[in-house]
């Protein structure tokens, strides 16, 4: 089930694990999202395959901007590495 995370904006968690999401990852795949909402405090929400991440980078972006990066690390925590070698930290 997904819940609305602010009820004036169309941003939505899903209320469920990211398992799936996770087993489908291998080091070093690259991946496309999309910047569906900034945070502020450079946290942005960003969408891979229709899950929704919470995501933190020194890189700015503007919503709706499209993102494109290589899988760095899976374990402890998922990390996402930019062409520039800027890392998306993912908060899983």
């Amino acid at each position: 089930m997904a819940k609305s995370i602010n009820k004036d904006e169309q941003v939505f968690y899903i209320n469920y694990g990211l398992e799936d999401f996770l087993s489908r990852l291998t080091r070093g795949m690259t991946l496309t999202g999309r910047v569906v909402e900034v945070l502020g405090n450079n946290r942005y929400i960003l969408r891979i395959w229709g899950y929704n991440l919470l995501t933190e980078s020194t890189k700015k972006f503007k919503r709706s901007d499209e993102v494109q990066f290589d899988v760095r690390q899976l374990k402890p925590r998922l990390v996402l590495e930019f062409p520039s070698a800027q890392y998306l930290r993912v908060e899983l």
